[in-house]
């Protein structure tokens, strides 16, 4: 196969284990032929797609070369927006994986603040980065007391546009448990013609868990169903997050059908990603309904990826006991997230979503 039909093959697959490994060789074969330019424009596509994936072992790995490329390479300064949209998004992906410390993404900032400067740039893209980490590190008065002085500064065409800032304040108020208030800046984001399909996933699924945790179930039961006709073309790793919230969605509703199937066509790529916050939040809800089903059904044949601990190669599984299995490998997990972050956001977290699998409102 040559290299015009690799970029196609790879132009037409989803994120994932697949795309990317075409893409590395994608690059490497450019590499190799001294095509510094079509090297570096194979890299922002593989880093994307890497971070999409949840593969962020991968994307780190790429980006220090994207990075290196960008440093030594003059010619290549003019594409200084996708450079910083990459960093930026690196930055964001990254603490998702507890394994890396927070020194390493203060000297992360440090560097992006640093180029910035040097391009005579407007930080406030790196302030809406530094409080959306405080955030998801657990740092919430942190990160309200940054959000409230970058919303004071004026913004720069390489801020992210109106609706993503909008999302992040969605996702802000809803990690705060202000979940009044995270509905209420959704309706600026609906207003928009949303450039960024995620964008609508996103914002969905967190004012969908906002409305089922103040009671208002029938509220939460519209955008269901709008974050089902969302997710239903895109069958991808991309959307790991937005189906985490939909099968806790399914399983507080006590739909155990529905969640049964988005477990089943979800699980492999479960077992793909090495995105931790993500396995996180979708074994979570997995566990939750594999403890509802146990209430009528002692065991169920499933398919689960080798890669996870708790597979059985006989597919079949007592279900009380995989539900405690799986709690425990994720409270491991928050454990280490917990040490990294310095507060136990993470475990509440968890726990957040665990209290509403059990306290179940069946829908009528």
């Amino acid at each position: 196969m040559d290299l015009n039909e690799l970029m196609e093959q790879a132009e037409q697959l989803p994120d994932g284990l697949q795309k990317v490994s075409i893409l590395e060789n994608i690059i490497r074969y450019l590499d190799s032929t001294g095509d510094t330019r079509g090297a570096f424009d194979q890299r922002f596509r593989l880093i994307e797609s890497a971070m999409w994936a949840g593969l962020h072992e991968r994307s780190l790995v790429a980006f220090v070369a994207y990075l290196n490329q960008f440093d030594q390479s003059p010619e290549l300064q003019e594409y200084y927006i996708e450079f910083f949209w990459v960093y930026t998004c690196v930055v964001w992906f990254t603490v998702d994986q507890p394994a890396i410390s927070l020194i390493h993404i203060d000297q992360m900032f440090a560097d992006l603040q640093s180029r910035f400067e040097a391009f005579q740039l407007n930080p406030r893209p790196v302030e809406h980065l530094r409080w959306r980490v405080d955030m998801a590190t657990g740092e919430l008065e942190r990160a309200q007391r940054r959000c409230e002085s970058w919303r004071q500064g004026k913004s720069t065409a390489l801020c992210l546009d109106q609706p993503f800032q909008s999302f992040s304040m969605v996702e802000l108020y809803f990690r705060s448990g202000r979940f009044h208030d995270s509905i209420e800046a959704a309706r600026s984001v609906s207003e928009h013609d949303f450039a960024n399909g995620a964008l609508t996933g996103w914002t969905k699924c967190h004012v969908m868990i906002a409305h089922l945790a103040i009671g208002e179930t029938e509220e939460a039961d519209v955008v269901a169903e709008q974050l089902q006709v969302f997710l239903k073309p895109r069958h991808s790793l991309r959307c790991l997050y937005e189906v985490s919230f939909l099968l806790v969605y399914f399983v507080h509703r006590r739909k155990i059908s529905e969640a049964r199937k988005l477990f089943r066509r979800y699980i492999k790529w479960a077992g793909e990603t090495t995105d931790k916050d993500n396995i996180c939040l979708f074994l979570n809800a997995a566990a939750g309904m594999f403890r509802v089903y146990s209430e009528t059904n002692h065991s169920m044949n499933l398919t689960i990826p080798a890669s996870l601990p708790w597979s059985r190669e006989d597919g079949r599984y007592v279900l009380a006991e995989l539900a405690t299995h799986i709690e425990s490998w994720i409270d491991d997990i928050c454990l280490t997230f917990d040490k990294r972050n310095q507060n136990s956001g993470y475990s509440d977290r968890i726990r957040f979503f665990r209290r509403l699998c059990s306290e179940g409102t069946p829908r009528l």
